[in-house]
């Protein structure tokens, strides 16, 4: 390993050099600079291991060149070499990632010790770098058949850590990504699997990162890009699936970063259970739809924070119809009935609204959706349509 003595005094340069035992630390290749241009000159030509480096120098400062040394060089490979009244500037060295500081004049057991510590560190980090760069070179080898299993693997968080850093390390979606996720229950696994490969190809290959199928669901992982393309891509999944699966099959969508994929395949999960909302319940149910279902659908989106709803209310006020007859045609269209579908609209917009305020108080949560000042029952309707309680749904995205 390369070492870096860098300080203007002579007798503090040639001491280090002199006293330290070198080749016991494994440190033999030991070099000096006597002020901050030649120090920083040789750290960025040289690439030493180990920098002992003195805050003042005539040139360029020890916090200068630190703040613009190479990442072949990080921080923590610095030893700050500071005087009693120096103190502040070694702060700031900290500050800068510095983990290592020592007092003037050096103690040689301390400085020993100090080298040592820093060395194991190098040796550390330059195994975790041999590690990463043969886990990107199997992982170049294997991803095309490890996608569908590595994708299931993170939805499902079974995830072994090396597979994590495999996952991590080849896929890399720094402007995020985009999950699609459509729910096939009642289906064949090989009706599933030609859904998956539909929208493969018809999906961009740099796009796509992997698609799956789990737990009656397929999934689709993809390189998030402006909202209208990831639109599209839903879009897309969509109409695949309705081409090829009988009827009209629920489809969900999340965008976010890749770190969260596995929160973004259970916000996804959460619409497929009973309140329905996007999940073939309502608002995707397919088919032809009269005025009065339109006109009432549209007053809901509108109106659904009011408590004071009700179905006969709307249909002799709004829509002058009889209220039996009304709630059998929405029933028929939306294929749930009026108070399930206000229901599930309500908790759809209560879930949106912790997600984007986990802090908010549950009883002014469940007065902005609909359900007054009654939180008991908007806690039970909320577990009975999301399968959680609105207290443990806000605790997850705190």
């Amino acid at each position: 390993m390369k070492v870096l003595i860098a300080d203007d005094e002579s007798i503090i340069r040639n001491g280090i050099r002199s006293t330290v035992d070198w080749k016991r630390l494994g440190l033999e290749a030991v070099d000096t600079a006597s002020n901050g241009p030649e120090a920083y000159g040789k750290i960025v030509a040289w690439k030493p291991d180990i920098v002992l480096i003195d805050i003042k120098m005539p040139g360029m400062d020890g916090l200068e060149i630190i703040a613009r040394s190479p990442p072949d060089v990080p921080p923590w490979a610095y030893v700050i070499l500071s005087g009693y009244g120096e103190f502040p500037f070694a702060q700031k060295a900290l500050q800068l990632g510095v983990r290592h500081y020592l007092l003037k004049p050096v103690d040689r057991e301390l400085l020993e010790k100090t080298l040592a510590e820093v060395r194991d560190r190098v040796r550390e980090e330059g195994a975790r770098a041999r590690e990463r760069a043969e886990t990107g070179s199997r992982l170049s080898a294997a991803l095309p058949l490890a996608r569908k299993e590595l994708l299931a693997k993170c939805l499902e968080d079974s995830l072994s850590e090396r597979e994590r850093d495999l996952l991590r390390h080849g896929l890399q979606p720094a402007t995020g990504v985009f999950l699609v996720l459509i729910d096939g229950t009642g289906c064949s696994q090989a009706l599933l699997d030609g859904i998956r490969r539909s929208i493969g190809r018809r999906t961009a290959p740099e796009i796509l990162i992997a698609g799956a199928v789990l737990d009656h669901r397929v999934a689709l992982l993809c390189l998030s890009g402006t909202g209208m393309e990831d639109e599209g891509l839903a879009e897309r999944a969509r109409v695949c699936a309705a081409e090829m699966a009988p009827g009209s099959l629920p489809c969900a969508s999340a965008r976010g970063a890749f770190k969260d994929v596995r929160s973004l395949y259970r916000s996804c999960r959460e619409r497929f259970g009973t309140a329905g909302v996007e999940a073939g319940e309502g608002r995707d149910a397919s088919g032809p739809r009269s005025e009065a279902v339109g006109r009432l659908l549209d007053f809901l989106e509108r109106n659904y924070q009011e408590e004071s709803i009700r179905l006969g209310k709307l249909a002799h006020d709004e829509l002058h119809l009889n209220p039996d007859y009304l709630g059998k045609l929405f029933k028929a269209e939306m294929r749930v009935s009026f108070s399930r579908y206000l229901n599930g609209l309500r908790v759809e917009r209560a879930k949106e609204y912790l997600r984007q305020h986990p802090d908010a108080p549950i009883h002014e949560t469940a007065f902005r959706h609909g359900f007054g000042y009654n939180v008991q029952y908007f806690s039970r309707v909320f577990k009975n349509l999301a399968g959680t309680t609105p207290q443990e749904f806000r605790a997850r995205f705190r």
